[in-house]
């Protein structure tokens, strides 16, 4: 790729500039790197790289440029083999072997290399910062506050060191201390608006959020003149932090009126419109045109997406059919780079038989503009080379296209949703789950049974999509006459890509269709990850002996909106079999801290056991929070639900699910 040969020649000159560097001082260095910071607020990555490049330029041992390049160049494989050929050239020079350490794949690949920098220089402050991290990655808590606290030795002003040594005092259950780290941090570097920042954030952590806000006030009027960036992000933390939600609006308003160019507008203008959304629609439709207005005048997508969104929502709760008509008239009349505005107000189209055909002109301009380099700034954030911003159009793509094919489902034109269908599955494979159950619906309104019988059975055993089964017996019944055989056709599915030696016993005559889709998901199921781990209440958990009883494990976080809603719907459930001995809850939470965790818990008296152990969210592939996971009796993953819908039966819908699995121990002996 010709981005990647750019990144490569441009490494594999530093050691020829290592003469330019005794020309020029190693200040103008730093002076770009704060350059390039100040751009960190502005979301601006292409400056802060480039500026990086000349300062490493200037200064090749500049660790901190080295690690900006290194977080906004997603073509790390090129990194890597030229921090590689860097190294060769410079065996004894730490900081190459930190710099392929931050980019190594595996823990034990990073401890590696950090362990060697250490070695070959223990004064080197971010090799003392590496080493704080191996040994807080093992849990050696005392060993990684020594290296982190011999790093701020070594330089005073480095943030990466404070924050070491505060998580470490975190997990200790002493998050007092890590207040006292920072505000060493603010006395070491009072004109570094990080300093404040941190300690507020530690203040938060202590449920003092008085102490926060006045942090974040003293940040404002510090760097009001020689920074606004920085103000306008200490203005749109103090009303994070604020607990009184009118005061809270009123320093967004402020944000938005005195700062329109800053990064943080968006998120401010979110929570405004949310706020008059439910309160003033007239003033929220408003204030999201000035939105939209402000938001084409400096070139800030991003926020015009917002405001487009919150009046979908806005029109959508008051059943106004004559404002989404409106607002798809406008969207259809421009060009605006983020997809996903059309395919929200599509689907919200959609709902209404009259609007379909509307819904699918929507769906189908939306896909018609997907612009790659357009893309940044609304959907992707960051450094792209035009091959990786083409792969996400694509994906983009994918995603819009099964978007479609759901207005066309709806409309009954099965051929052109299949299309849609196939093509959308081919360009985004992560939604595979989302459409091959549209696919086998799309199939079978088309008449072609064998085919949605396939894509059915695939949706409903590999995918473990419930939904799929209705369509299913629609479908083989239609085929076959009856549902009779359904049960053997299930097992004959979930054994075809297996051995002959793991070849399925002849059906019971009484086996239920249930019985044969639990029996059949566990054929193709893998087996859960084990883990021990100690509980809140110092209860030893370990998974390996809770074979043959039902496993919910819940992975959340005390910072994670959705997780705190489900929790008391998750304390009913437990309530609910409490009694039961083959059914085992464990809330795994993945916070920074355990002492936030037990205040938490404390705080809402809630009884379910719980275990601080993000470690363990790795091991089950865990992306997004809150997320349940049912293991069967037989060891294997059987459900995974993502997220918490208020709207449905959180008890009765889990329910249902543990009591299939309770059915597991007498099917398995049959």
């Amino acid at each position: 790729m010709r981005g990647s040969r750019r990144v490569i020649l441009f490494l594999s000159l530093w050691l020829a500039s290592v003469g330019l560097a005794q020309e020029h001082p190693k200040q103008k260095a730093r002076e770009l790197y704060q350059q390039a910071m100040r751009f960190h607020r502005q979301n601006e990555f292409g400056r802060i790289v480039e500026l990086c490049k000349q300062a490493v330029q200037l200064d090749p041992n500049f660790t901190e440029a080295h690690r900006e390049l290194i977080d906004h160049i997603s073509d790390r494989d090129s990194l890597r083999s030229a921090y590689q050929k860097m190294h060769e050239a410079e065996p004894n020079n730490p900081v190459f072997l930190y710099l392929l350490g931050k980019l190594a794949k595996s823990t034990e690949d990073k401890a590696a290399y950090y362990r060697k920098a250490y070695a070959l220089d223990s004064t080197y402050t971010w090799a003392n910062i590496a080493m704080g991290y191996v040994h807080l990655t093992n849990d050696e808590l005392e060993k990684a506050l020594y290296y982190y606290a011999k790093s701020v030795e070594y330089d005073p002003r480095n943030k990466v060191g404070y924050q070491g040594m505060a998580r470490a005092y975190q997990r200790m259950g002493q998050p007092e201390k890590a207040v006292e780290v920072f505000q060493t941090f603010v006395r070491n570097a009072p004109d570094d608006p990080e300093s404040y920042f941190l300690l507020a954030r530690a203040y938060n952590e202590l449920e003092q959020p008085q102490n926060a806000i006045s942090l974040y006030q003293q940040v404002y009027e510090k760097f009001r003149e020689a920074d606004p960036d920085v103000s306008a992000e200490a203005l749109y933390w103090m009303a994070r932090t604020e607990p009184d939600t009118t005061k809270a609006i009123a320093i967004y308003e402020q944000l938005v009126r005195d700062y329109p160019n800053s990064s943080m507008i968006a998120g401010a203008y979110d929570r405004i419109l949310d706020y008059y959304r439910t309160r003033n629609w007239k003033k929220a439709v408003r204030l999201a045109e000035q939105a939209m207005q402000l938001a084409d005048s400096i070139s800030k997508p991003l926020v015009k997406s917002i405001a487009v969104h919150s009046l979908i929502r806005g029109y959508q709760e008051r059943e106004d059919d004559r404002g989404l008509r409106k607002l798809a008239e406008e969207l259809l009349d421009s060009s605006h780079p983020d997809p996903f505005v059309y395919y929200t107000l599509a689907d919200e189209l959609a709902k209404k038989p009259e609007r379909l055909d509307l819904a699918e002109k929507v769906a189908r301009h939306g896909i018609d503009i997907i612009n790659p380099g357009k893309l940044l700034g609304v959907v992707a954030f960051g450094i792209y080379s035009q091959e990786e911003l083409q792969r996400l159009a694509d994906e983009i793509r994918g995603a819009m296209l099964i978007g479609l094919a759901k207005v066309l489902l709806q409309k009954q034109t099965f051929d052109e949703a299949i299309s849609a269908l196939e093509e959308g599955m081919r360009l985004n494979k992560r939604e595979k789950k989302r459409a091959i159950l549209m696919l086998g619906r799309a199939y079978l309104g088309a008449g072609k049974l064998d085919r949605a019988i396939d894509h059915l059975m695939a949706a409903l055993i590999e995918h473990r999509v419930d939904q799929a089964r209705e369509y299913l017996e629609q479908a083989y019944k239609k085929r076959y006459g009856g549902l009779d055989r359904l049960p053997q056709a299930i097992l004959d599915f979930a054994h075809r890509d297996t051995s002959a030696a793991s070849a399925p016993l002849p059906v019971p005559a009484d086996l239920t269709l249930e019985q044969a889709i639990l029996q059949a998901r566990s054929i193709l199921s893998g087996e859960a990850p084990d883990f021990e781990v100690t509980t809140l209440t110092g209860e030893r958990f370990s998974l390996r002996e809770q074979r043959g009883k039902v496993v919910l494990l819940d992975f959340w976080a005390t910072w994670c909106g959705p997780c705190i809603a489900e929790m008391p719907h998750l304390q009913k459930l437990y309530e609910k079999y409490q009694g039961e001995p083959d059914v085992v809850f464990l809330a795994i939470s993945i916070d920074e801290g355990r002492n936030v965790v037990e205040r938490f818990i404390e705080k809402n008296k809630y009884t379910f056991p719980v275990a601080h152990a993000p470690e363990i969210q790795k091991k089950y592939g865990v992306r997004g929070i809150p997320t349940l996971i049912l293991i069967g009796r037989d060891g294997k993953v059987h459900y995974r639900m993502i997220g918490f819908d208020s709207r449905s039966d959180f008890v009765q819908e889990k329910s249902k699910k543990i009591e299939l699995l309770r059915q597991q121990e007498a099917l398995t002996r049959k």
